[in-house]
């Protein structure tokens, strides 16, 4: 090979080990296709919503996620009633069957909450309502602001961003369905007709005994939005209409980004029959082994052992948990909310904490003055930190409940 060859060979492979390179650092661009699973850290995934639901379940045992079709979850009697079912996604793609297993279940006196900017068609049909898409005529990027008509829930209003289409309800039954809240376009286009328009997205439709929560912003259960400083009291304020005291079932099932398992073991698992066929099976094989081992199982070399990697393990481990850790802004948030719950249940202001208002709170919740001024110095104590543990985290919730309750 000459000395010339071997030159042009050598650039040749340098500018592909730096193509490679480039490639491999190249910043991943942002994914703002919806998603809204439980694990996706995505803008319009639900890991931050989800992780505050994963507190409510852990202190209120009658909350449960669902990871099965509803149809199956009511065939198998694990949806009771007095009860609410919550869907948030994009599209909530229900076939007939189970949108009328909702009706009848709704309509013995149950709550359906669903955000979607599509609704199955045979709900649309049977509640007389449609929703659409708004487009400003003369341009198509625009912001708007998020409002309840509930001022007991908030009396604020809520700038959403640009990146968020407006659906809202272009038919609805006004006689008999009620409106909870809606969006309002912002246009700079001075020419715009129909600018600072209110578009409703969040409706009541009782239906039977019970009511059907319909609302058509989902991106407000997405992390961009939820984590918010203050767009998160929004979703909250929303989910209100939920009786949290009675069983909540959450559906995990109905996500555009849910991981389909198409493992043939998977399926086999879920069968009762196929189940135990499959552990006889490895049982017999095991007991097998055992038996024919004992008599022709070879001398076993030795082997050094693997080396010790417990600190890199427990490092790798320690950062997933700073990670996932949201211990301080979960109290955050509960304590916004326990004072919004005490101005309006007891008509008390909380601009100022002192011990007046101990004696206050006392007498009209009938708990003991220790036990009140014990809860606002741990609130305190909680604000002043960096971050909480969990188990300080659950003992604050223990100081909410005895409130509230």
């Amino acid at each position: 090979m000459s000395k010339s060859y071997k030159i042009i060979l050598g650039g040749l492979l340098i500018i592909i080990a730096l193509s490679i390179f480039m490639e491999a650092n190249r910043p991943m661009p942002l994914n703002w296709m919806p998603n809204y699973s439980k694990k996706a850290s995505t803008p319009l995934g639900a890991k931050a919503i989800n992780l505050y639901f994963e507190n409510l379940i852990e202190t209120k045992k009658h909350i449960q996620e669902i990871h099965k079709p509803t149809f199956e979850a009511f065939q198998n009697n694990e949806i009771n009633d007095a009860a609410s079912l919550l869907f948030f996604n994009n599209y909530l793609d229900l076939d007939e069957e189970t949108t009328d297993q909702l009706l009848n279940w709704v309509d013995n006196g149950n709550t359906v909450y669903i955000s979607a900017i599509n609704f199955p068609s045979s709900l649309k049909d049977t509640l007389n309502l449609n929703t659409k898409r708004f487009n400003f005529q003369y341009q198509f990027n625009y912001e708007s602001e998020l409002a309840l008509t509930n001022p007991n829930l908030s009396k604020q209003v809520f700038p959403s961003a640009t990146d968020y289409n407006i659906y809202y309800f272009s038919e609805l039954d006004t006689l008999n369905q009620r409106v909870l809240g809606y969006a309002k376009p912002i246009s700079e286009n001075d020419i715009e007709p129909d600018k600072n328009k209110k578009l409703v997205n969040f409706i009541e439709a009782p239906f039977g005994e019970g009511k059907f929560y319909l609302h058509s912003f989902t991106p407000a259960f997405g992390n961009h939005f939820f984590v918010n400083e203050t767009n998160y009291e929004y979703t909250l304020a929303s989910l209100q209409y939920i009786n949290w005291e009675n069983p909540v079932y959450i559906d995990q099932y109905y996500k555009t980004g849910r991981e389909q398992v198409d493992s043939l073991l998977y399926y086999v698992i879920q069968n009762k029959a196929l189940k135990w066929a499959y552990y006889t099976c490895i049982f017999a094989a095991l007991l097998f082994v055992f038996i024919q081992g004992k008599r022709k199982q070879k001398p076993i070399p030795i082997r050094e052992p693997l080396a010790n990697k417990t600190y890199e393990f427990t490092k790798t481990v320690a950062h997933m948990f700073l990670e996932e850790n949201a211990n301080k802004d979960i109290a955050t948030k509960q304590i916004k909310l326990l004072l919004h719950y005490i101005r309006k249940q007891y008509g008390l202001s909380t601009k100022t904490i002192n011990e007046k208002f101990y004696k206050e709170l006392a007498a009209k919740t009938g708990l003991s003055f220790n036990l009140v001024q014990q809860t606002f110095l741990h609130i305190q104590y909680i604000e002043e930190q960096s971050s909480i543990s969990k188990d300080e985290l659950l003992k604050f919730n223990e100081f909410v409940q005895k409130i509230k309750n």
